[in-house]
């Protein structure tokens, strides 16, 4: 009897289990089911989940650009029964005012509306559990450092796609794929969305890092005396920048203001815009007058002399013994520079310039380089080739001009500019750059005959105010004047100044580049200056003070015989 009592209880056990388990299917795939395909009736709501976006580091593994997180929050208007009331609720717990709320509402006939953005993990955390009302992550580009650096690391559009610098770029590699989450209107819990795991949510892919060739304390350098020196001057633009002649690397970027004068993004001084380079381009049928093996003690310029093309009087702003060669590029004789311009022709000049790396691109890992604008060798006019002879009547742009310079620091040879390290997912390096020589311009011989001539601009010439006692500087000034479609003015000028600290080993190269001065826009007075600046800070840095402190010993053993 009590076995049977037993057998009776248990199968009315087993009998309940399955009509409860029955009872719950029926609700999962009829009640439930048909709810969740009700997606025309916003039951079902699939959202996008933005891939977080690759770091940016520079090459010590410095933050430069991230993504951190930032809250959606969203309302579904069917649901909210007194817009009023939880308007206050927000607006009292500092989330949005309670007109700014209702007028988001009311702007669109959506279903769904999104009220407010770029709201904190804090900000979901005091909103509490309000019916109607979910919050979903989103990846907010942000920079650590402020403006620095950011014309070269560029920015995103709202889609989180990259438009302008590195971040354009290498967009590619940085973005990532998105994923998709699907989030349902749940019954059982007063009307709250729930994230629905259906099987149909895909995980995003998160975006690779990158490891940029500059070192953040050099670009920091490379900023304050950029912003220091715009102050001082009243510039529109100052640029500075900082290379590793024998690897090609950029060290130090700035281009500052990054914003032009309507608070728009400006593009790059360094490669998409081109100037006239002035002084600067000397360097060029300098290197032309020694490669065509001719005197260096040749007197090229008379005392005070003046040229004249046809009504066009050309002269030297200062009053000036004879100069030969060497001095006439120390003193940046724009007459001298005419004489030798004419006695080596502009065919000469063209050929040189191009094998220095003018007029083509560079292949920086930049967008948007432009080439510059090239002068003919076929001139109609003798004034527009006495022009071209002191770096006026045609345009390049600083990329090029310094990479030009940056291979007297390399033994006369060109190579490619670097700014990217490498791109990495902590496991594999999907891109590396690398040293790539382009080619060579002066033969070894040749290259030290080019460095004697511009230690001399340090030592006695227009750059003075570069000169650091007991380093080896070498260098050039240039004032362009910067003409428009309508001729020279007189108003806009580039002043410049590029020098080689210790040229013939483990050299750095610094490049100032100030844009339209107010006062003096002479390059010795304004540009100097902030070359010295620069390079008596990055010598004192700990990573590069043993480097330059061998070379001061040098230079002072040397001067002491």
């Amino acid at each position: 009897m009590f076995n049977a009592k037993r057998a009776n209880f248990i199968k009315i056990i087993i009998f309940s289990i399955f009509v409860i388990a029955f009872i719950r299917l029926f609700y999962i795939q009829i009640v439930e089911g048909l709810f969740y395909k009700k997606k025309n009736d916003w039951n079902v709501i699939t959202l996008k989940v933005p891939a977080k976006r690759g770091n940016i580091f520079d090459r010590n593994g410095v933050l430069l650009a991230t993504d951190v997180e930032s809250y959606v929050m969203y309302v579904d208007k069917k649901i909210i029964k007194n817009r009023e009331r939880i308007g206050r609720i927000l607006e009292t717990k500092g989330i949005i005012s309670r007109n700014e709320f209702i007028e988001r509402l009311n702007e669109t006939s959506s279903r769904v509306v999104i009220v407010k953005k770029g709201l904190t993990k804090e900000d979901v955390k005091n909103a509490g559990d309000i019916e109607g009302i979910f919050f979903t992550m989103e990846w907010k580009r942000f920079y650590p450092h402020g403006n620095i650096l950011r014309t070269v690391l560029g920015k995103i559009n709202y889609e989180r796609k990259g438009i302008a610098g590195i971040e354009k770029q290498f967009d590619k590699f940085l973005s990532g794929k998105d994923g998709f989450e699907t989030y349902v209107l749940n019954l059982r819990s007063k009307y709250r969305y729930i994230n629905y795991p259906d099987g149909k949510n895909i995980e995003p892919i998160n975006g690779k890092d990158m490891y940029l060739t500059i070192d953040f304390n050099i670009q920091d350098i490379c900023d304050k005396v950029a912003r220091k020196t715009r102050e001082k001057t009243g510039a529109s633009n100052v640029l500075c920048v900082v290379i590793d002649p024998e690897t090609g690397e950029i060290l130090g970027l700035a281009d500052v203001p990054e914003l032009d004068e309507t608070d728009k993004w400006k593009m790059s001084s360094f490669v998409e815009r081109d100037y006239e380079p002035g002084s600067i381009f000397k360097l060029i049928p300098a290197a032309c007058w020694l490669l065509e093996k001719k005197d260096t003690s040749k007197i090229v310029c008379e005392k005070n002399e003046k040229k004249k093309f046809n009504n066009k009087v050309l002269k030297d702003e200062n009053d000036h013994p004879a100069y030969n060669f060497v001095q006439s590029f120390a003193n940046s004789s724009n007459v001298g520079f005419i004489n030798i311009g004419f006695e080596i022709g502009a065919k000469k000049i063209l050929e040189i310039s191009k094998r220095f790396g003018l007029f083509s691109k560079t292949g920086i890992e930049l967008p948007n380089e432009v080439t510059g604008k090239p002068f003919s060798e076929n001139y109609k006019y003798k004034i527009d080739f006495a022009n071209v002879c002191f770096g006026q009547g045609f345009k390049t742009t600083i990329a090029q001009i310094v990479y030009a310079y940056a291979a007297i620091g390399n033994n006369g040879i060109r190579l490619k500019p670097q700014i990217v390290k490498k791109i990495t997912d902590g496991k594999l390096n999907y891109y590396e750059g690398k040293k790539e020589k382009v080619c060579k311009v002066l033969n070894k011989k040749m290259n030290e005959k080019v460095i004697n001539i511009m230690e001399k601009v340090v030592e006695y010439g227009t750059g003075r105010l570069a000169n650091i006692p007991g380093v080896k500087i070498i260098g050039k000034t240039g004032t362009g004047e910067q003409g428009k479609s309508t001729g020279y003015s007189g108003e806009n000028y580039l002043s410049s100044f590029i020098g080689i600290i210790n040229p013939e080993n483990n050299g750095l190269l610094i490049g100032v580049f100030i844009e339209n001065p107010v006062g003096s826009h002479k390059a010795s007075v304004i540009a100097c200056p902030a070359f010295k600046e620069i390079a008596e800070r990055i010598i004192t840095l700990k990573d590069y003070r043993e480097r330059f402190l061998r070379s001061i010993a040098y230079e002072n053993e040397r001067d002491s015989k």
